[in-house]
């Protein structure tokens, strides 16, 4: 009678499954992270290489999570299973930090503000623009998407802003738009709405608090910290 042979990768996730039980996600390097999420959706197979190829190419793990269906779809064994997870876990990401703003003034949590901003917008092939609308004491009543655009251009309409705005009965205003080019310096065209968006807005009475440009790498450009507001 013969033994079964158990593959070496059996043995290596029960050990990876105990280590995140006992001492958190925060104890593993970000290829082990990342396979710990494989595992998940590849059920059968040694993910360790795939996880390293995966962050080799695309820097972190969160440029992982948050790569294009296309741009994942070129590695091995990246199936549905993987991308559906992936999707998951960036929804997640998306949920978490949402929810983290809704409970107090939005702006006193800047790290999350940014976090969330760009999770939303900073994957996108072509220019978004996000409005978020606020109360008085800075906390988020909605943030919606205003318009979609090309790779470099998106329209933006005062009017539309202006009258959803006073709909929702916000008194601040924080707009956000991304640069696929990932280069964050605002355009001619940013500045001249930015500018023109302030003083529609400050007719009603509604302030125009932050612009923000999304690129890659984390890069976040602030209209009021280069003095535009």
């Amino acid at each position: 009678m013969t033994s079964e042979i158990i593959p070496d990768y059996v043995g290596h996730r029960a050990r990876m499954q105990e280590k995140l039980l006992t001492k958190g996600g925060d104890s593993f390097t970000e290829y082990e992270f990342l396979e710990l999420v494989l595992m998940r959706a590849i059920p059968r197979q040694d993910v360790k290489p795939l996880a390293k190829r995966l962050l080799a190419h695309f820097g972190t793990f969160a440029d992982v999570i948050t790569a294009s269906d296309e741009e994942l779809r070129q590695f091995k064994n990246v199936k549905d299973s993987v991308i559906s997870l992936f999707r998951l876990i960036e929804g997640a990401c998306v949920r978490l930090k949402k929810s983290s703003l809704v409970r107090g003034p939005i702006l006193a949590d800047w790290a999350a503000l940014l976090d969330y901003v760009y999770i939303r917008l900073a994957k996108e092939n072509i220019e978004r623009f996000s409005i978020l609308f606020l109360d008085g004491k800075m906390r988020l009543i909605r943030e919606e998407l205003h318009q979609s655009g090309t790779i470099d251009n998106v329209p933006v309409y005062a009017r539309e802003i202006l009258k959803r705005a006073l709909n929702l009965n916000a008194q601040k205003v924080i707009l956000v738009h991304n640069h696929p080019s990932g280069a964050t310096e605002p355009s001619k065209a940013d500045i001249y709405q930015t500018d023109h968006l302030k003083h529609v807005l400050k007719a009603a009475e509604i302030e125009l608090v932050e612009h923000l440009i999304i690129g890659k790498g984390s890069e976040v450009y602030s209209f009021k910290t280069h003095g535009w507001l």
